[in-house]
Protein backbone atom coordinates (compact mmCIF):
# COMPACT_ATOMS: atom_id res chain seq x y z
CA UNK A 1 0.00 0.00 0.00
CA UNK A 2 2.94 2.37 0.39
CA UNK A 3 5.12 1.70 -2.78
CA UNK A 4 3.70 3.87 -4.76
CA UNK A 5 5.51 6.36 -2.81
CA UNK A 6 8.92 5.29 -3.14
CA UNK A 7 10.85 6.17 -5.63
CA UNK A 8 11.47 3.42 -8.95
CA UNK A 9 14.85 3.12 -8.33
CA UNK A 10 14.25 2.38 -4.38
CA UNK A 11 12.03 -0.17 -5.37
CA UNK A 12 14.36 -1.81 -7.06
CA UNK A 13 16.78 -1.92 -4.81
CA UNK A 14 14.44 -3.25 -2.27
CA UNK A 15 13.53 -5.79 -4.57
CA UNK A 16 17.19 -6.85 -5.51
CA UNK A 17 17.37 -6.76 -1.82
CA UNK A 18 15.11 -8.83 -1.13
CA UNK A 19 15.72 -11.33 -4.08
CA UNK A 20 19.52 -11.83 -3.35
CA UNK A 21 18.48 -12.55 0.39
CA UNK A 22 16.05 -15.66 -1.03
CA UNK A 23 18.54 -17.03 -3.34
CA UNK A 24 21.44 -16.93 -1.40
CA UNK A 25 21.15 -20.01 0.98
CA UNK A 26 19.71 -22.63 -2.16
CA UNK A 27 22.39 -21.35 -4.16
CA UNK A 28 24.94 -21.80 -1.38
CA UNK A 29 23.48 -25.45 -0.99
CA UNK A 30 23.23 -26.39 -4.72
CA UNK A 31 27.08 -25.32 -5.09
CA UNK A 32 28.51 -26.96 -1.96
CA UNK A 33 26.46 -30.16 -3.45
CA UNK A 34 27.58 -30.10 -7.13
CA UNK A 35 30.70 -28.08 -6.70
CA UNK A 36 33.84 -28.17 -4.90
CA UNK A 37 32.53 -27.21 -0.67
CA UNK A 38 35.97 -25.97 -0.24
CA UNK A 39 35.46 -23.22 -2.57
CA UNK A 40 31.85 -22.26 -1.68
CA UNK A 41 32.82 -21.74 2.37
CA UNK A 42 34.62 -18.66 1.96
CA UNK A 43 31.94 -17.42 0.67
CA UNK A 44 29.64 -17.98 3.04
CA UNK A 45 32.46 -16.84 5.74
CA UNK A 46 32.81 -13.35 3.85
CA UNK A 47 29.31 -12.82 3.90
CA UNK A 48 28.84 -14.16 7.47
CA UNK A 49 32.21 -11.79 8.55
CA UNK A 50 30.47 -8.66 6.82
CA UNK A 51 27.12 -8.96 8.10
CA UNK A 52 28.32 -9.14 11.60
CA UNK A 53 30.51 -6.44 11.08
CA UNK A 54 27.16 -4.65 9.91
CA UNK A 55 24.82 -5.98 12.35
CA UNK A 56 27.01 -5.00 15.55
CA UNK A 57 27.61 -1.43 14.58
CA UNK A 58 23.97 -0.94 13.71
CA UNK A 59 22.52 -2.78 16.91
CA UNK A 60 25.33 -0.90 19.15
CA UNK A 61 23.89 2.15 17.69
CA UNK A 62 20.82 1.93 18.48
CA UNK A 63 21.84 0.73 22.08
CA UNK A 64 20.52 -3.27 21.06
CA UNK A 65 23.74 -4.59 21.44
CA UNK A 66 21.58 -8.24 23.07
CA UNK A 67 19.88 -8.50 19.78
CA UNK A 68 23.58 -9.06 17.91
CA UNK A 69 23.09 -12.83 17.87
CA UNK A 70 19.40 -13.13 16.94
CA UNK A 71 20.58 -11.38 13.26
CA UNK A 72 22.05 -14.48 12.28
CA UNK A 73 18.55 -16.48 12.55
CA UNK A 74 16.90 -13.53 10.98
CA UNK A 75 19.01 -14.16 8.00
CA UNK A 76 17.94 -17.50 7.70
CA UNK A 77 14.26 -17.01 8.64
CA UNK A 78 14.05 -14.46 6.10
CA UNK A 79 14.46 -17.05 3.33
CA UNK A 80 11.23 -19.50 5.15
CA UNK A 81 9.31 -16.12 5.18
CA UNK A 82 9.83 -14.85 1.31
CA UNK A 83 8.73 -18.28 0.81
CA UNK A 84 5.44 -17.74 2.81
CA UNK A 85 4.38 -14.66 2.27
CA UNK A 86 5.61 -14.63 -1.81
CA UNK A 87 2.04 -14.57 -2.67
CA UNK A 88 1.21 -11.61 -0.99
CA UNK A 89 4.12 -9.18 -3.43
CA UNK A 90 1.35 -9.92 -5.80
CA UNK A 91 -1.72 -9.46 -4.57
CA UNK A 92 -3.46 -5.56 -4.44
CA UNK A 93 -4.63 -4.96 -0.84
CA UNK A 94 -8.22 -4.87 -0.69
CA UNK A 95 -9.91 -1.33 0.60
CA UNK A 96 -12.37 -2.38 3.13
CA UNK A 97 -13.50 1.33 3.62
CA UNK A 98 -14.60 4.26 2.20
Amino acid sequence: TTSKHYKNIHKFWLGLYAFTQFIFFPLLILAMVFYNWKMVLPILAFKLITQAFIHFKVLAKLGEKDLFIFSFFADVWMFFYYLLFVKALFRKPQQSWK
